[in-house]
């Protein structure tokens, strides 16, 4: 069965979904997220108000988010192409 949510609480962690993986999580100046193919074609970063901080395109099977910027905290990860989404959360330190 795989969650819908993934909290990761370990330093230098990574979180692995089935088919995508994040790392590190909890993560300080940069998040990369990679998949055996680009399942996902656009990521959104939103903090706990639902707000969108970071946006970006998808365009390979790994994409490296800069979230130096970022606020201490806890964020959610949006994964989604046409059909689907997936949702994961990230911590900032």
């Amino acid at each position: 069965m795989e969650l819908p949510f993934i909290v990761s609480v370990a330093e230098g962690a990574s979180v692995y979904s089935g088919e995508v993986r994040a790392y590190p999580n909890p993560a300080r100046d940069k998040v990369s997220i990679e998949m055996p193919e680009r399942i996902y074609d656009q990521v959104r970063i939103m903090d706990n108000m639902g707000r969108i901080v970071l946006q970006n395109t998808i365009s390979s099977d790994k994409v490296t988010l800069n979230v130096d910027k970022l606020s201490k905290g806890l964020y959610l990860v949006e994964l989604r192409n046409e059909k689907n989404k997936k949702v994961y959360l990230l911590s900032i330190q």
